[in-house]
């Protein structure tokens, strides 16, 4: 049996043999929970195999307040996040060198390109939805 390729992931949870807290993975072929958490509620995804071009498009809502992933890529360290307080959205991104990001604020505003480095967005906490 060959290991699933979700197995290397730090993202999911270690579990020993006989645990009942094993991750839900949905089926063989399904990526584990966390990774549906970083890419689509915290917004950090690969836009082009290798991650040389990444994705930040939080999406922040359902009670939480805040999210946080990163992920190392072979370009370095990238970073997404968001964070809702005082009736304001701040939204950050690290983008590796020579990487480049789409940014899609949840705005309702066309998505845009940066750079490598910190960029940081902050809007009204209650944005229009997504169309």
């Amino acid at each position: 049996m060959f290991p699933s390729p979700w197995s290397a992931r730090p993202c999911e949870p270690p579990h020993r043999p006989g645990s009942r807290a094993r991750a839900s993975r949905g089926g063989p072929d399904s990526p584990p929970p966390a990774h549906w958490l970083h890419r689509t509620v915290a917004g950090l995804a690969a836009a082009s195999p290798g991650r040389r071009h990444i994705r930040v498009a939080p999406v922040p809502g359902a009670g939480l307040t805040r999210a946080r992933p990163a992920h190392e890529t072979p370009y370095g360290r990238a970073e997404a996040g968001w964070r809702t307080e005082g009736g304001t959205l701040s939204v950050t991104a690290v983008v590796p060198p020579n990487t480049r990001a789409e940014v899609r604020l949840p705005d309702g505003r066309a998505p845009f390109g940066v750079g490598s480095g910190r960029h940081a967005f902050s809007l009204p906490s209650s944005p229009a939805p997504r169309p």
